[in-house]
């Protein structure tokens, strides 16, 4: 039976006709070469928020496992800044290999580069928006906020500047 909806779509700036058919919106969301920029960004962002998962599991992990380890109040300044920003590091990492992987199989197109030189920009996009981020972060926990908002709002503004950065400098 075909849908009410074949052929109907809602046009957004920046993305473009999203389809109304849930038929077209799975064709679109399968596609890997020439996928709709709409698809592309829901697809990073599903994917986005599982490496968010696992980031900030690990960090919570570390929270719970060790919860003076980030205790502002035992901590000056300076070592909760330092041992923040080590936690993070460390979340990073495995986050990272897993959008890269997520990233090259299901959203963008590998092929601009080589493998070496495509890994390379991807984890240096990673590592400037890490270090944004972290700027961002120490700001706000100098002014109050807790670390769990603090790790949130890091590991958003890595997303959004990541899949712009990816989209025109790492992949096809």
């Amino acid at each position: 039976m075909k849908s009410p909806y074949q052929g109907a779509s809602v046009k957004f700036p920046f993305f473009g006709h999203i389809p109304l058919s849930p038929s077209e919106i799975l064709t679109d969301l399968k596609k890997k070469e020439d996928s709709p920029l709409w698809s592309q960004f829901f697809k990073y962002l599903v994917f986005g928020f599982c490496g968010l998962g696992i980031f900030l599991g690990i960090f919570a992990g570390v929270d719970s496992l060790w919860p003076d380890y980030l205790k502002r109040e035992l901590l000056e300044n300076i070592t909760y800044q330092l041992r923040m920003s080590l936690v993070l590091g460390i979340a990073f990492i495995p986050s990272s290999l897993f959008s890269y992987y997520t990233n090259r199989a299901f959203v963008f197109t590998p092929g601009k580069h080589g493998f070496s030189k495509e890994f390379s920009l991807f984890m240096l996009t990673s590592a400037i928006s890490f270090i944004g981020g972290e700027l961002g972060k120490q700001g706000m926990t100098a002014m109050g906020y807790p670390n769990f908002i603090a790790a949130i709002s890091f590991a958003i503004s890595s997303v959004l500047i990541n899949f712009v950065a990816r989209k025109l400098f790492v992949f096809k």
